[in-house]
């Protein structure tokens, strides 16, 4: 008896030992802050599925009752899967022949979608013979994790261990990040996107060039990267040539050839589709489609889907003073403390992301998630509330919480008709 007594508390501190000494390693704390996030997002999503309706109408393959993987493959996860399954050619997949509407407009189809996340899905079901429903969201999940230990990584450059991983902790308890774990390409597309700022801001800049390739074809907004690269390049010169900094011929060459790259990389995906259809500006029309029910047949025009959203929205009087007011404040937001914190790349990024997201998007309901790749704000978020008081804190966290629940149960949960697509 006096044995089992004296154990109990050794093992209680052995066990206090090994989870101390696992919590005291950097990639320790950032993959148990990554998992309990994703668990939490699953709770949510099984509670949704319990009220959810059948959608055989819409994903045939899910069948009347969905289970939970097939939860996790509802929406813009049925385009992948097509892809996945059929590639280039067929209908179903990237069709050679572009569908129509009544009215003659291009039709939604697999184009607005890019192929590198379905395709690798496709080679590692040939190896593990597992199928889409099962492998989609187990890869989305672990290239989470990686996108979450980058995100980590370009965080502590900034700040100090503890503000980073509270940072890093409101990212993944944020409204759009339980899409990390389903069968859509966001996750490979942050991970490629994490480490490529990281790489970016250890100035090298030709090894980026990879990473950024292979995103070029797996979430669209290589651009953004070309346009935060100009905006990096020109600080940088300037303060150079007021002698403030260093920023020799040779880095300028490297910085330049990146930055020509990824403009470069940001325009293949359209010219493809072009090619392979025959249709001039195959991609971009395809995507106006989404756009058919406020705006029958127009043509894309940047930075004009805001103003017509507002309009949309609000009325044409109040719409655009109701969009000029939130780009005014988004453009004070990035010069606060917190945010030029975040250093010159970080900061230039947000910047040159938010400007893209203006000129070619339409804001609607799954503007939370576009909104991820922005993710470096959240370091100036964790920045500017880690010292607050713990009641503030703890709200901050409730209300993060909340935002998810309400993201999955409104935009993720589908019943006909549902038009808030996460």
């Amino acid at each position: 008896m006096a044995d089992s007594l004296t154990l109990a508390p050794n093992l209680r501190t052995r066990t206090a030992n090994f989870v101390a000494k696992l919590w005291s390693n950097w990639l320790w704390r950032v993959t148990l802050v990554y998992l309990a996030t994703r668990l939490l997002s699953g709770l949510i999503f099984a509670a949704a599925l319990l009220i959810q309706p059948s959608v055989a109408g819409y994903w045939p393959q899910s069948g009347d009752n969905l289970n939970f993987m097939e939860f996790m493959n509802i929406w813009d996860a049925d385009w992948y899967r097509k892809i996945y399954e059929f590639g280039f050619g067929p209908a179903q997949g990237y069709p050679k022949v572009l569908p129509l509407t009544p009215d003659g407009l291009i039709s939604e189809n697999a184009w607005a979608f890019l192929p590198a996340y379905p395709f690798l899905i496709r080679i590692l079901s040939a190896i593990t013979t597992l199928p889409w429903v099962i492998l989609a969201p187990v890869v989305s999940t672990i290239f989470g994790w990686v996108f979450s230990v980058y995100a980590y990584k370009l965080f502590v450059r900034r700040f100090n261990a503890k503000v980073s991983l509270w940072s890093l902790m409101l990212l993944l308890i944020s409204a759009a990040s339980p899409i990390l774990q389903t069968g859509y390409s966001e996750a490979m597309g942050l991970a490629l996107l994490a480490y490529s700022l990281w790489l970016i801001t250890e100035r090298k800049y030709l090894i980026a060039i990879a990473p950024l390739a292979v995103m070029a074809f797996t979430r669209p907004g290589v651009l953004a990267i070309a346009a935060a690269l100009a905006g990096i390049f020109i600080v940088r010169w300037w303060q150079h040539r007021h002698k403030l900094v260093e920023f020799e011929i040779e880095e300028r060459i490297r910085m330049s050839v990146l930055g020509v790259a990824t403009f470069g990389l940001g325009l293949v995906w359209g010219e493809i589709a072009t090619w392979f259809t025959g249709v001039p500006e195959a991609y971009m029309k395809t995507e106006l489609y989404w756009r058919l029910w406020i705006s029958p047949g127009e043509k894309f025009v940047p930075f004009d889907g805001w103003l017509k959203a507002g309009g949309f929205y609000f009325g044409a009087f109040l719409g655009p003073t109701v969009v000029l007011c939130l780009l005014g404040f988004v453009a004070m937001l990035m010069f606060t403390r917190s945010v030029r914190d975040l250093g010159l790349e970080m900061r230039m990024w947000a910047i040159g992301y938010i400007l893209y997201l203006v000129a070619v998007f339409y804001p609607q309901s799954s503007t939370f998630r576009l909104l991820l790749p922005a993710f470096v704000l959240f370091g100036a978020f964790g920045r500017s509330t880690y010292y607050d008081k713990k009641w503030i804190k703890w709200g901050i966290v409730i209300l993060s919480i909340a935002t998810q629940i309400m993201w999955i149960f409104v935009a993720w949960h589908f019943e006909h008709p549902d038009f808030t697509p996460p």
